[in-house]
């Protein structure tokens, strides 16, 4: 025990025997046995809890290469469907440049109408006023 062979037990006994006495023996002995069985107690949890860590280190560690390999994954699958292509096609926000093409192709557009609305009306609105005096002269004759 520590490395103790029996002749220096059996010295440290003949010593606290001098020293202790027969009757403070028995409790001493006692005492130093509780005192072992404690520090024995206190360095297995120790060792439970440093077992615990390096497991629970060693499930980090996996969790990360399983996290690594899904995306590695996941990248060269984007690459080779082109899903990224498809998504700059079905965003919602539109870049500044896209906003301001469109807005110019509407300005456009409704500048157009505007004017085909403008040609479409004073021809028809001539040729009824036209019509209505006509049909009043033919029915005043």
């Amino acid at each position: 025990m520590f490395g103790m062979g029996f002749f220096e037990i059996f010295t440290v006994l003949i010593i606290a025997i001098i020293f202790l006495g027969p009757e403070k023996l028995p409790k001493a002995m006692v005492d130093v046995a509780k005192f072992f069985k404690a520090v024995k107690k206190t360095m297995d949890e120790a060792k439970q809890s440093i077992d615990k860590e390096l497991k629970i280190e060693e499930l980090k560690q996996e969790a990360l290469g399983y996290k690594n390999s899904l995306t590695q994954d996941l990248s060269k699958i984007t690459q080779e469907s082109g899903i990224n292509d498809l998504s700059s096609i079905f965003s919602d926000s539109p870049s500044s440049t896209q906003k301001t093409e469109i807005q110019n192709s509407l300005n456009t557009q409704s500048l157009e109408d505007k004017q085909e609305q403008n040609i479409s009306i004073a021809p028809q609105s001539n040729s009824q006023k036209i019509g209505f005096k006509n049909n009043k002269k033919e029915e005043n004759v």
